[in-house]
C-alpha cells in the first residue's frame, strides 16, 4: 500500500470516527477500575461497569423533560471511542461530542480498593462535567459489598450532573409505597439547588422543575399554600425549556382548583396549553383534556368538562383519571348505572396507568366543586 493510499485511507477512518462521534456519542462515559483479586474471583470490570450502568438507568429511565444522557463504559465503549482507542483519537471524539450533545460528555472515572482493615471497600470517584470543575468523592462500604457501594457511585453521579432526575426517581419511589422515597427526594432536590447556577436551558430547567418538584412535594404534605409559592418560584427561574414552564403552569392550574380559584385556574391552563397545544403524544393530550374538564367543571360547566373527559378517554384509554371524574359526574347527576360502569373502568385502566410523578394531575384527586386534593397514593 503506497503512501497516498495509506492518507487516503487514514483520511476516510478519520472521518469515520468523527462524523460517528457526532451522531453515536455518549454524553456518560465511565470507567471503573478494581483489584485484581476480584478479577480473578469473577467479579470483573465489566461487572463493575455494567452494575454503574444499570443503576444510573433507574434515574434516566423516568420520562421528563430534560434530554436523557446516554451511556458507555471502558469495557463496552460506543463504535466511535472503540475505533479511536487504537489510534489514540479518544479525546478528539470527546471534543466533537461535547460541541454536538446538550450536556457535553461527562467522565467518570473510579477505582475500587480495600480499604485494608477488614471486609470494607472503598470507590474513589472523579466525575468532569465540562464547563464545571471536576468533582471528587470518596465513598466507603463496611461490609465489602462491591455492588452496593458502585450503586452509591452512580446515584453519587448522577447528584451531581443531573439532580432533578435523582429527586423525581426518589419522588416516584415514594408514591410506588417507600414512603422514605420523598425524604430521599428532599434531600436530592436540596443538594440540587445548592449547585452552582447553570445558565444553559437544560441547567435552567433544572432548576426550575427542582422547585415545582418541591411544589409536589408540598401538596404531597398537605401544604397547598407552600405548594403554591414553590410553583410561582420555579417559574421565576431565567431560560427553562419552554414544556417545563408549561408543566408547571399545569401544576398551578391545578392547584388553582384544589384552591377554588376557577379564574386564576383557566388563565394558567391557557399558558400551559399555548405551549404544550403542539405536542403530539397521546398521554399528555389525554391529559390536557382532563385537566381542560377539572377547569370547566370548577366554572360551573359541568355539561362541557364530561366532554372533556369523554374526549381524554377517547385519545387513549389507559388513565384512571378521566373515568373518576366522569364517573362523578354522573354520580351527581343521579345516573348511578353509568357512574358505576365508569368507577369499574377506571380501576381496570389504574393497571395501565403511566404515572408522572412531576404531573399533579396524574398522581393527586381533585373535588373541583367543593376544592382539595388529596393523593392517589
Amino acid at each position: 500500500m503506497d503512501l497516498t493510499t495509506l492518507i487516503t485511507f487514514g483520511g476516510l477512518l478519520f472521518g469515520l470516527i468523527i462524523g460517528d462521534a457526532a451522531f453515536l456519542g455518549d454524553s456518560l462515559y465511565v470507567s471503573i477500575s478494581i483489584p485484581s483479586h476480584m478479577e480473578s474471583a469473577g467479579f470483573s470490570k465489566a461487572t463493575a461497569e455494567q452494575t454503574f450502568v444499570a443503576e444510573i438507568s433507574r434515574y434516566t429511565d423516568l420520562q421528563a423533560v430534560i434530554p436523557t444522557p446516554s451511556v458507555a463504559t471502558s469495557s463496552a465503549p460506543a463504535l466511535p471511542v472503540a475505533l479511536a482507542k487504537p489510534l489514540q483519537l479518544e479525546g478528539v471524539v470527546y471534543a466533537v461530542q461535547a460541541a454536538v450533545r446538550d450536556y457535553g460528555v461527562v467522565s467518570v472515572t473510579a477505582s475500587l480498593v480495600e480499604d485494608g482493615k477488614g471486609p470494607g471497600l472503598k470507590m474513589f470517584v472523579t466525575i468532569a462535567n465540562p464547563p464545571d470543575l471536576p468533582v471528587a468523592v470518596a465513598l466507603e462500604q463496611p461490609d465489602g459489598n462491591p455492588k452496593a457501594l458502585i450503586e452509591k457511585a452512580a446515584r453519587q453521579t448522577m447528584v451531581t450532573i443531573g439532580p432533578y432526575r435523582v429527586a423525581l426517581t426518589d419522588f416516584e419511589d415514594g408514591v410506588s409505597g417507600d414512603p422514605t422515597g420523598f425524604d430521599r427526594s428532599k434531600e436530592t432536590i436540596a443538594a440540587g439547588l445548592a449547585q452552582a447556577w447553570d445558565p444553559r436551558p437544560e441547567g435552567a430547567s433544572e432548576t426550575a422543575l427542582l422547585l415545582n418538584l418541591l411544589g409536589m412535594l408540598a401538596m404531597r404534605d398537605g401544604n397547598l399554600a407552600q405548594a403554591d409559592e414553590e410553583f410561582a418560584q420555579s417559574k421565576k427561574i431565567p431560560g427553562a425549556y419552554r414544556l417545563a414552564y408549561a408543566l408547571i403552569s399545569a401544576n398551578q392550574a391545578f392547584l388553582a382548583i384544589a384552591q377554588k380559584r376557577p379564574v386564576e385556574a383557566a388563565r394558567l391552563y391557557n399558558q400551559a396549553v399555548a405551549v404544550a397545544g403542539s405536542v403530539h403524544n397521546p398521554d399528555i393530550i389525554s391529559r390536557v383534556k382532563v385537566l381542560a374538564g377539572l377547569v370547566a367543571w370548577s366554572e360551573g360547566n359541568a355539561a362541557t368538562a364530561e366532554q372533556d373527559f369523554r374526549a381524554a378517554i377517547e385519545v387513549i384509554d389507559d388513565d384512571e383519571m378521566p373515568h373518576l371524574y366522569l364517573s362523578q359526574l354522573l354520580a351527581d347527576s343521579g345516573d348511578a348505572a353509568a357512574a358505576e360502569i365508569e368507577r369499574k373502568a377506571g380501576v381496570e385502566a389504574r393497571r395501565f396507568d403511566p404515572k408522572y410523578p412531576a404531573v399533579a394531575s396524574t398522581i393527586f384527586l381533585l373535588d373541583p366543586v367543593h376544592g382539595g386534593c388529596r393523593p392517589m397514593f
